[in-house]
């Protein structure tokens, strides 16, 4: 993915305020990369098996207005809370994660922003397992925003992107990633590698890490380096605490299994435990 060709934002919605800060970093992106907006509701509706044939006519022609009312009040909903957001408004009679998925192809978006926790209760596991089933699936960078519950929703800001990496192709598809978006954006990287193992002596490492950094990427960027040591995900989500870090960018390979694709146990971590925004860009294995 080539941060350039951000023309097109996706951003699903549930209604809660995870979908408001959502909606905050969709508008913030557009805005700084002159992409539209397209901001989308999905729910499936199963017809109940005791049905006749007359009761599914009669209900098809009611789901078709409600979703035209459905479609009214997304708007609304979103017109009232970001007004200056530009966008165009749909909603899709399918499963959260199918739906999204599906846009994201027949709509050619380019960047998905969605929340990863919604309402109280089971719902947010539900929420939450929406946004990784489209991480799984996407062809495309998920940006997701977790749980607000600390506070009310801050305005979006990208000053300091982390950037996790392990000397993998994955990792400089994602370094280039947010390389790019640090360069448009004008926020600064914050390029790390977590040693996992005991033996290891941290000035070599950190010249090892400095060398690694693509010279693209240390002529026009403004970046720092740090290594740490211990459990991956663990010391990811406490750096972007200790530094402060306005998004995680992580890469996420994508494995076959049966019939969808997992990613790495680390991406996932960082994913539902990070305190700020993580973009995970998709690489197929």
């Amino acid at each position: 993915m080539v941060c350039e060709r951000i023309k097109h934002i996706l951003c699903p919605i549930d209604f809660s305020a995870e979908s408001d800060a959502a909606l905050e970093y969709a508008e913030y992106l557009a805005s700084k990369f002159g992409a539209r907006v397209t901001v989308i509701h999905a729910e499936r509706f199963e017809v109940p098996l005791e049905f006749t044939s007359a009761q599914i006519d009669g209900l098809v022609a009611e789901m078709k207005k409600l979703k035209k009312d459905m479609t009214h009040h997304l708007r609304s909903y979103v017109e009232s809370r970001h007004p200056s957001l530009v966008a165009n408004y749909k909603v899709v009679e399918n499963s959260p994660v199918e739906a999204i998925l599906a846009e994201t192809e027949a709509q050619d978006i380019d960047f998905v922003v969605m929340g990863t926790a919604g309402k109280s209760g089971m719902k947010r596991f539900t929420m939450g397992s929406i946004a990784e089933g489209v991480t799984r699936e996407a062809k495309i960078p998920v940006l997701t925003i977790r749980d607000k519950s600390r506070g009310p929703v801050a305005e979006p800001k990208l000053e300091r992107i982390l950037v996790p990496v392990n000397y993998t192709k994955p990792t400089v598809d994602s370094l280039k990633t947010a390389a790019c978006l640090a360069q448009i954006i004008g926020a600064e990287l914050l390029i790390t590698h977590i040693v996992e193992t005991d033996d290891y002596d941290e000035k070599i490492a950190k010249e090892q890490l400095c060398k690694w950094v693509p010279d693209q990427t240390q002529e026009k960027c403004h970046y720092d380096t740090v290594v740490r040591k211990g459990n991956a995900a663990e010391q990811i989500v406490q750096l972007a605490v200790d530094e402060k870090a306005d998004m995680v960018v992580i890469a996420a390979v994508h494995r076959p299994f049966l019939e969808t694709t997992i990613i790495g146990t680390t991406s996932e971590r960082v994913m539902r435990h990070a305190t700020c925004p993580v973009l995970v860009v998709p690489v197929r294995s």
